[in-house]
């Protein structure tokens, strides 16, 4: 009971966030493969922004929660 519940909020935890990516990259990746007018200046401004938003998301989902764990069971010990 209680892991169904604790892979339950884990689903929806982290369901949010890729959402937010995905949904941020899908409108980047055409700006950033366009070919037209003013493609050249937009490829170069999308490609920073979608590296960023993969970086901060692991850093996010991943990186910062480790860390915190870390600290805290250092504070504990």
């Amino acid at each position: 009971m209680i892991d169904d519940r604790r892979n339950a909020t884990l689903i929806v935890k982290w369901s949010v966030p890729f959402a937010l990516v995905v949904a941020i990259m899908a409108g980047l990746l055409p700006v950033m493969w366009g070919t037209g007018t003013g493609s050249e200046v937009m490829s170069r401004i999308a490609a920073p922004m979608v590296g960023g938003m993969i970086v901060s998301t692991v850093l996010t989902l991943a990186v910062i929660p480790a860390i915190y764990a870390l600290v805290k069971q250092w504070q504990l010990a």
